[in-house]
């Protein structure tokens, strides 16, 4: 990575919180394999971050691997860990922690990236190998149309009047719930 411009590293930095090793495919080309999250989060990483990055290093190529929780990705990590083919991992923080603690991936530094230095203080979790890259927070959304008044807090969503219509992604999963567009476009139901 020596010969990569700070953007570029920056561009790199934001691709994950595993060590951003780049393995060559051929004398132009380099490749960068990312493991993440897959389904939402993948079409909207792929189109706000990966495609405009390798447009901008049309000599790196960036292979995604979506898997629909971190723990899978921990797992798939564990497997290949005498012979990784993950050059970069976003995952929670948790899971992240607990592959840092089995020493699955090397700890990004500030040395090797020196942009940590620029990134809040937030973003750097003691025992975590690597910077966040997203920070979530659970929201409350509702369906104007499925309710007569807007619900105004979680624990009216216990009401037994609510009974069957409300839904809640458990963690480790990051989409809190959908909209009606989402299932439309998804096919998924309420």
């Amino acid at each position: 990575m020596q010969d990569l411009t700070r953007r570029k590293v920056l561009a790199l930095g934001a691709l994950g919180v595993a060590m951003p090793w780049v393995s060559k495919a051929s004398a132009q080309e380099r490749k960068i394999t990312v493991a993440a999250y897959s389904d939402i989060f993948e079409d909207i990483y792929k189109r706000t971050v990966i495609e405009p990055f390798m447009k901008a290093n049309p000599g790196i190529r960036v292979d995604y691997m979506g898997m629909p929780t971190s723990a899978q990705n921990l797992g798939m990590l564990r497997a290949q860990k005498a012979a990784p083919q993950i050059d970069v991992c976003i995952m929670d923080v948790v899971v992240a922690k607990a592959g840092g603690d089995e020493n699955i991936y090397k700890p990004v530094t500030a040395e090797q990236l020196p942009v940590m230095k620029e990134l809040v203080p937030a973003a750097l979790i003691q025992g975590v190998p690597g910077p966040a890259v997203t920070f979530d927070a659970l929201v409350l959304m509702y369906a104007p149309g499925k309710f007569a008044t807007p619900p105004t807090s979680w624990k009216e969503l216990w009401d037994k009047k609510h009974a069957g219509r409300i839904a809640i992604d458990a963690p480790p999963n990051l989409v809190g719930g959908w909209t009606d567009a989402d299932c439309q476009q998804t096919g998924r139901r309420w």
